[in-house]
């Protein structure tokens, strides 16, 4: 039996001809006739019947029969035999089909008309409070040059204001990798790609502009795009994912949102004609949603404030996110589009192996006791990895994984024991997870980069697997998969050699898309001497501000042991630079204790920069920890006038009034910081403290209480709230308060003090003694510990002659 085919449109018709082969009039030939029905070039739907023909002409064949059903068969459409039902579903796919058609012409002619969708003009996430144009023209007035102001993010770049014929602009986006740190643009992938360009295609001229920006995640990236579509871009080389989490922000309204509403918003946002109907409504593009204020530039969480005590396990923060970073992603492509631009989109490859979690989080309801368990294990992990005993390193972190299997710095060490037993396959799942499992992610997550991947695949764009391609060329030198210092300087910035292998990846990507025609032998005649230009570039002072910006780097993350080395190769060269002598001071205060360097680097640090609040700030703590509260408040003050919205430094101001017994300014300058910063634990912590000294107790454990619920395992502020506890004669809460803090940290004097004097009024002299000897073996000389002792022996001494007969 032979199946033909034969189109008919909507309202039955056959479109086209039915092509048979010559059979003699008298034969009667059957087959299948399949007939599509369809709308626009769309199928909508598809019938079989048997046929057969006959020198008449063709007609259907009822089941069982061999010839024609009738005398004006011939004339019968398909529909015609359709049941009742099936013709209204036909109608109603039919009537959406026109609905199809003529809303896609309405999109069209808008489209023509130059009319853009909502979606592509703003982003209905995060607004931002100012927008600074990155680029500016320069004097002469033939070109563009990066604006002053922007030069503290920027790299410093320029080019023809109008494009010249025969020229290929290449934007390349991103954060701080795409910048080119630690180093700059003399080193970056854009760099490499400027060179191997110029070899590969002389042809042509080829400009490329490095837009990477220091800390700018995807939706300043977008924003950013709006003013490049201008430029007359031909291609934008976007590598994004490693800041998403960097700044905060609050999606509180779109958490609140029904989930089917809000694809139905976004996708009517993506329309033309919903465009125009909004403006028309409201006069502009209207305020479907209020949206997170961003300021104009750049504020990290961990270069301001209190760093890492912000970040904690938010599953339904980062959904938003991710989110959020998918709709950035196709944001941009559609910008580039606008403007018949080509876009490539990169993954986003991390160290994994060789830079631990920035910060770990217990799973909730863990006691106290089994984070101390912990604790202990992870501790004695690390000493047996030190000593390459990878097997009872694995015994101890795979017990405290038992405990808590969401402990990101557990995985970590698990790789680490897992990669000296050559389990390689195992260890990277596990520096997989520990990445995953950080809850200050500020290495791109696994859903990032498949958000790269589908997005590339959804708007059929360029792509290039970065991560994939490192990964293999790691595995192809060291038999593993895992990605180190070999390919990382630090957390997310590749080596320089890194950065050129990124580059030639975008060439062969460019050659795939037909931007470029390539050689077959491109890469191995072009590398070395493209690879030599760019080395000539790494004088010794910009590696030194490399070893500078790494010392940032680490200290951001709490790894201050091993920012100290890079801090004393960046003063080998850049003693004028008064960044070096703040990170040295850092690093002095954080790691040992010792406020005597940290003053002379600080007094060397403003003579170079008199106008940093951050070094003032920090002057004011080590005066404080020296004792001299005087000279702490002078420069605090000095601080928030410099910056008065540096939340830390107004938190801090509270701490040297209250000191001084000046309690009215150290409310206002508690309440400064909370104004700036509501999620302040730290801020409330010394609200609490101020409200304590003026004898508000119920209004300082209010405040006690706002900080330990914002930051779960805040030791001074669950000890100040047993304190606050023990006066307002709770103590019994008071004495799980402290058993809680010296669970977590049996170190913690101030708490077991606390504890003692709790267990004394509570009559159990025994129990308190022990806590008593313990604060008196680190610190004998501890007056308060000594009063309390006394006082306990007394009550044993009484307890005892009270139970003889």
């Amino acid at each position: 039996m032979e199946t033909v085919y034969a189109r008919y449109d909507r309202h039955g018709t056959r479109e086209g001809t039915l092509s048979l082969v010559e059979q003699s009039k008298s034969i009667v030939q059957t087959g299948t006739l399949t007939f599509d029905f369809a709308v626009g070039g769309s199928i909508l739907a598809r019938r079989s019947r048997p046929v057969c023909w006959t020198e008449q002409g063709m007609s259907e064949m009822s089941p069982g029969r061999t010839g024609p059903r009738g005398r004006d068969a011939q004339r019968r459409l398909p529909d015609q035999e359709m049941s009742s039902a099936r013709k209204l579903v036909l109608n109603l796919l039919l009537s959406v089909g026109s609905l199809v058609v003529f809303f896609s012409g309405v999109e069209l002619m808008l489209a023509l008309a130059g009319v853009q969708p909502i979606l592509v003009e703003s982003d209905p996430y995060v607004g931002f409070q100012s927008s600074i144009r990155l680029y500016e023209v320069s004097e002469s007035g033939d070109d563009l040059q990066t604006a002053g102001n922007k030069l503290e993010f920027f790299n410093a770049q320029r080019f023809p204001r109008i494009k010249a014929e025969g020229t290929s602009r290449v934007f390349t986006l991103g954060g701080s990798t795409t910048y080119g740190r630690p180093y700059d643009d003399r080193t970056s992938f854009s760099a490499w790609l400027r060179e191997y360009l110029r070899v590969v295609d002389p042809s042509r001229r080829w400009e490329v502009i490095n837009a990477g920006g220091i800390s700018y995640a995807s939706y300043r990236v977008a924003l950013l795009m709006e003013e490049l579509v201008d430029y007359e871009p031909d291609l934008f080389i976007i590598y994004s994912g490693n800041n998403e989490f960097l700044e905060r922000r609050t999606y509180s309204q779109l958490i609140a949102e029904p989930v089917a509403l809000t694809k139905t918003r976004l996708l009517l946002q993506k329309s033309r004609l919903w465009a125009v109907g909004r403006r028309a409504t409201s006069g502009s593009e209207g305020r479907a949603l209020e949206r997170y204020e961003l300021g104009g530039e750049v504020r990290e969480l961990l270069n301001q404030s209190f760093g890492l005590d912000y970040y904690h396990r938010d599953a339904e923060f980062k959904s938003q996110v991710l989110d959020h970073y998918r709709f950035n992603l196709r944001r941009m492509v559609s910008l580039a589009q606008t403007v018949g631009a080509r876009v490539i989109l990169v993954t986003v490859p991390a160290n994994e192996s060789d830079f631990s979690p920035f910060k770990s989080e217990h799973r909730d309801g863990l006691s106290s006791k089994r984070q101390s368990q912990i604790a202990g294990d992870l501790e004695r992990a690390r000493l047996a990895l030190d000593a390459e005993n990878w097997e009872e390193s694995l015994r101890l972190v795979d017990r405290a994984l038992e405990a808590d299997s969401l402990y990101a710095e557990t995985h970590y060490l698990r790789g680490r024991a897992l990669m000296g037993l050559e389990r390689d396959a195992e260890a990277g799942s596990s520096f997989a997870r520990a990445i995953a499992e950080d809850v200050c992610p500020l290495r791109a997550l696994e859903e990032a980069n498949w958000i790269i991947a589908e997005t590339a695949e959804r708007s059929n764009s360029g792509f290039v697997d970065f991560r994939s391609i490192l990964k293999e060329a790691v595995e192809s030198r060291l038999g593993h998969r895992s990605l180190g210092d070999e390919s990382f300087l630090d957390h997310v910035h590749p080596t320089v050699e890194v950065h050129g292998d990124l580059a030639a990846a975008l060439v062969d990507e460019m050659g795939a898309m037909g931007l470029l025609d390539l050689g077959a032998e491109w890469y191995s005649q072009i590398r070395p001497f493209v690879a030599e230009e760019i080395r000539s570039r790494v004088e010794p002072e910009l590696t030194a501000r490399a070893h500078k910006n790494l010392a940032k780097v680490l200290i951001w993350a709490g790894k201050n042991r091993e920012a100290e080395k890079y801090v004393r190769l960046a003063e080998e060269v850049l003693e004028a630079d008064w960044e070096v002598h703040f990170n040295a001071a850092t690093v002095a205060m954080r790691e040992r204790g010792d406020h005597r360097t940290a003053l002379v680097r600080l007094q060397k640090a403003l003579e170079l920069r008199p106008d940093s609040a951050r070094v003032h700030d920090l002057l004011a703590v080590v005066h404080m920890t020296a004792g001299d509260w005087d000279k702490a408040l002078e420069a605090g003050i000095r601080a928030v006038r410099l910056d008065p919205e540096m939340v830390l430094a107004w938190s801090n101001l509270s701490i040297y009034y209250r000191m001084l017994g000046n309690v009215d300014a150290a409310l206002s300058a508690a309440r400064q910081a909370l104004s700036l910063d509501p999620n302040s634990a730290e801020s409330l912590n010394n609200l609490g403290n101020v409200y304590r000294a003026k004898g508000e107790l119920h209004q300082a454990l209010a405040s006690y209480q706002e900080a330990i619920a914002l930051r779960k395992n805040f030791p001074e502020a669950k000890t100040n709230a047993g304190m606050t506890l023990g006066a307002l004669q709770r103590y019994a809460e008071a004495e799980d308060h402290f058993r809680d803090v010296v669970a977590n940290d049996p170190d913690a004097v101030m708490a077991r003090l606390g504890l003692a004097q709790t267990l004394l009024i509570r009559g159990k002299p025994h129990a308190a003694l022990e806590h008593i000897e313990k604060v008196l073996e680190r610190d004998p000389q501890s007056v308060k510990a000594g009063e309390l002792r006394g006082y306990a022996l007394e009550e044993i001494a009484s307890a005892n002659q009270e139970s003889r007969p």
